[in-house]
């Protein structure tokens, strides 16, 4: 029988895989499911989920404060034994301090991933996970044409929890006449997918998931001169330097990335979802309008109170507005 992997858990994309898998671990992120007695009002049904994630392979759970809801959510369920990382994310990145604080971040992630058992990575071993996480990255979008909207989340959800990089004949394929759109908001939780099964039904089809597990927030290209020079100072300006997220401030980065998406992928609306007490994404919702110039619909993810039926009526309903 093959051994359990070793999972460490992440929360934010702003984690480097490649450095968890560096040290000998299998990172893994999650959609986390209900969160039941966690879940309450004033709770950020995400985070609360993300907490008290369970199965027989996770070995840590790795928390980021990119939000005060994850930053508290560290604090839900702490009489479980599974160890616990609270990631100290810079809001700010403009400033060489702040970058400098996100690399020792970095490293003090390294140095509790060895206490629980891992390994110190080599330049060569850190040099060959980034290379196998960009190929798969590549691999991934690619796929994304001939995906409907479901089945590339799937695949999508896969590799980030397991590094399992599909390959072959998509089990499910995009219609040609779907219309194509951009899913942009709060990270979607395993309950919430059966979204993208009703964009799939009204006609539509996910042409760039701008949702923290879509490839909106994939650090840049790496550069292999410099990897060669410093892999580890290239990881971290891959990711820290350049990656759009709406907690950044000034979130100015995020609002030239969705200028630019309408050059770079053909959409013609954006589906705009957000949890009740995601008030970072709730805030900018105007903005997003305005910038992105496009059809927005916007929709409420309620957690287990979802009106799928009033849901089915607007995603139909716009979808034949954009026809």
């Amino acid at each position: 029988m093959a051994p359990t992997p070793r999972a460490i858990v992440y929360s934010s994309p702003f984690l480097p895989p490649e450095w968890i898998a560096a040290h000998g671990w299998t990172p893994s992120r999650r959609r986390p499911g209900p969160a039941s007695e966690f879940e309450a009002e004033g709770v950020c049904r995400f985070a609360a989920g993300f907490a008290v994630l369970a199965g027989p392979d996770i070995r840590a759970r790795v928390f980021a404060t990119t939000c005060d809801p994850m930053r508290r959510g560290a604090e839900i369920g702490t009489d479980d034994p599974i160890p616990r990382f609270l990631f100290h994310m810079p809001a700010t990145w403009q400033t060489p301090e702040a970058h400098g604080l996100y690399r020792e971040e970095l490293k003090r992630l390294g140095r509790f991933l060895e206490r629980l058992g891992g390994c110190a990575p080599t330049p060569a071993g850190l040099m060959e996970q980034m290379e196998r996480f960009e190929a798969a990255r590549e691999t991934l979008l690619a796929r994304r044409e001939i995906l409907s909207s479901r089945a590339h989340a799937e695949e999508m959800d896969r590799f980030h929890a397991t590094g399992e990089v599909p390959s072959g004949a998509p089990a499910v394929p995009r219609p040609k006449s779907a219309i194509p759109l951009m899913l942009l908001g709060s990270p979607l939780r395993a309950d919430d997918l059966h979204l993208l099964d009703l964009l799939d039904r009204a006609g539509g089809w996910v042409a760039a998931d701008a949702t923290e597990f879509g490839e909106r927030e994939w650090p840049r290209r790496f550069d292999r001169r410099r990897m060669g020079e410093d892999a580890f100072d290239e990881l971290a300006d891959a990711y820290f330097g350049h990656m759009p997220a709406i907690f950044r401030r000034p979130n100015g980065r995020f609002f030239e990335w969705l200028a630019d998406a309408r050059n770079r992928t053909p959409v013609r609306g954006i589906v705009f979802a957000a949890h009740p007490w995601c008030d970072l994404w709730r805030a900018e919702l105007p903005r997003i309008r305005e910038v992105s110039a496009l059809p927005v619909l916007s929709l409420h993810l309620a957690g287990e109170g979802n009106a799928e039926g009033a849901w089915t009526t607007r995603i139909q309903a716009f979808l034949e507005m954009l026809a």
